[in-house]
C-alpha cells in the first residue's frame, strides 16, 4: 500500500514537472531522441515496431511512426481493453488509421489487425521517469507490465534527459524492467 501512495505522489509530481517544461525546449529534445532512436540498431534490426502513440506533453512517437512506416515495418500501437484490463498492439500502415478514444489517446481504428509478436518484435514502453536500473513510472494502469510479463520481448523507454535516473521511483514485484532507456542525450 505503501508503494501505491508513493507513485501516486511521484506520478503527480513528474507530471506537473513535465508541463512545465516549454514546447521548444520539448521539440528539441524529441528530435535528438527520435534521431537517437531511428539510428539504432534495436530500431534498423528489427521488423516490428510496437509504440505508444504520445500525447502533447509525452515524448513524441509520431516521428518515429511515420519513419517506420516508410521502412516498411510492421508497427503496432496498443489498445486497452477497459472490461479485461489487458492490452493488444493492432497494426496501423498511416497516423490516419487512428481516431480519438479513452481519455482523448489515440488508438487504432483497425481493431482486426493484432500484431503477432516474435523475436523480431521492438516494444517502445512510455514513462513518466527511469531509473538506472531500468525500472520506470508510468501512468498507474499497469497495462505495459502485465502485458510484458506476459511477452518476454526486447523493450526500450523514451525518455527526456531532465526525467531520467530518478532514485525516487519505487519498484514493486510485478514492475517490468526495460531493456535500455534512450534520452535526448544518448542511450542511458
Amino acid at each position: 500500500m505503501e508503494n501505491i501512495l508513493l507513485k501516486k505522489a511521484l506520478r503527480q509530481k513528474l507530471m506537473a514537472e513535465r508541463k512545465r517544461i516549454s514546447q521548444e525546449s520539448r521539440q528539441k529534445m524529441d528530435t535528438k531522441i527520435t534521431d537517437i532512436f531511428l539510428k539504432s540498431e534495436l530500431y534498423q534490426t528489427c521488423e516490428k515496431v510496437l509504440i505508444y502513440v504520445s500525447t502533447t506533453e509525452e515524448v513524441d512517437t509520431h516521428g518515429i511512426i511515420r519513419q517506420a512506416i516508410k521502412d516498411q515495418k510492421t508497427v503496432g500501437v496498443p489498445l486497452v481493453d477497459r472490461e479485461t484490463k489487458t492490452m493488444s498492439f493492432y497494426q496501423i500502415d498511416d497516423l490516419n488509421d487512428l481516431k480519438e478514444g479513452f481519455k482523448g489517446i489515440l488508438e487504432p481504428v483497425h481493431k482486426d489487425r493484432v500484431v503477432e509478436i516474435d523475436s523480431q518484435t521492438l516494444c517502445v514502453v512510455p514513462g513518466l521517469s527511469f531509473n538506472h536500473s531500468h525500472y520506470r513510472i508510468g501512468y498507474g494502469g499497469g497495462f505495459y507490465d502485465k502485458f510484458l510479463s506476459q511477452h518476454p520481448i526486447l523493450t526500450v523507454g523514451l525518455c527526456r534527459s531532465t526525467f531520467y535516473d530518478s532514485d525516487e521511483i519505487p519498484v514493486d514485484l510485478h514492475d517490468q524492467k526495460i531493456d535500455s532507456v534512450i534520452t535526448d542525450k544518448g542511450f542511458v
